[in-house]
């Protein structure tokens, strides 16, 4: 069972020392965890973990053998999830786990800590007003809170508020004709970004045409990936700036 925490997302991946066994390592994390008086609220180990693949995937962390390891030769075995929470402050998942797919085993650990008491506001601009009033003034409008799958151009459940507003601005100005404009942050290749910034651009035509009625020949979907940064990609809080999508009137 899968439990979503809001906030500040922060995320690491450790290659965890030859000789320490992860439980060992899982057992000094529980100490550090009681210590900053953050409750264990979750525990697994050995086959009820399930997927590796799956686990990885709920966290963010990569799954093509490139990040973590080859998740699929890893033993279920040799597998320890922690979850720790401090309602409305914190939540920190571990996930501790053996890589077999080199000659010698490996440990690795997924940290991701939820940091409610840093989560960044005033991004997402669900208001058809607002968005009107700021294509009027400068021709284009930054939209927040249109969430994609992870590596993924499938939108989120939860983006629909978003989108009705989106609707509601088309619906407001039936002359109103809008490139569509997804934009990434600066991390990874910059012709895989693009691609995908097309792609998530292209389904949120698709999702306006084909929930909200909205003509197709209204909007026109692009992505740029990195290339028009609204603030440095340097800190946590410039790399969500970039992550948007941008209506620009043709």
């Amino acid at each position: 069972k899968f439990q979503k925490a809001e906030g500040k997302v922060t995320k690491f991946v450790y290659l965890l020392p030859e000789g320490r066994s992860i439980l060992e390592i899982a057992r000094n994390y529980k100490q550090a965890l009681a210590k900053a008086k953050i409750p264990i609220i979750a525990e697994y180990s050995g086959r009820k973990l399930g997927s590796p693949y799956r686990i990885n995937k709920a966290l963010g962390a990569p799954t093509n053998g490139k990040g973590i390891c080859h998740v699929q030769s890893v033993p279920p075995e040799e597998q320890i999830y922690i979850a720790a929470q401090k309602p409305g402050q914190v939540t920190v998942a571990l996930y501790f786990l053996v890589c077999k797919s080199g000659r010698t085993p490996m440990g690795r650990l997924v940290v991701t800590i939820v940091d409610a008491a840093k989560m960044e506001g005033g991004l997402v601009q669900a208001d058809a007003a607002a968005l009107a009033a700021e294509l009027e003034a400068s021709g284009h409008a930054s939209v927040y809170g249109i969430e994609f799958d992870f590596d993924s151009a499938v939108i989120k459940p939860e983006s629909k508020p978003v989108l009705d507003e989106v609707a509601k601005l088309l619906g407001m100005k039936p002359q109103l004709r809008l490139f569509v404009v997804g934009h990434t942050d600066g991390q990874g290749k910059v012709d895989y970004n693009m691609k995908l910034s097309q792609e998530r651009a292209r389904s949120v035509v698709k999702a306006l045409a084909a929930d909200y009625k909205v003509s197709p020949a209204r909007l026109v979907g692009y992505g740029v990936g990195p290339l028009a940064p609204k603030a440095s990609n340097k800190s946590e809080d410039g790399k969500a700036q970039n992550r948007r999508v941008e209506l620009v009137e043709m």
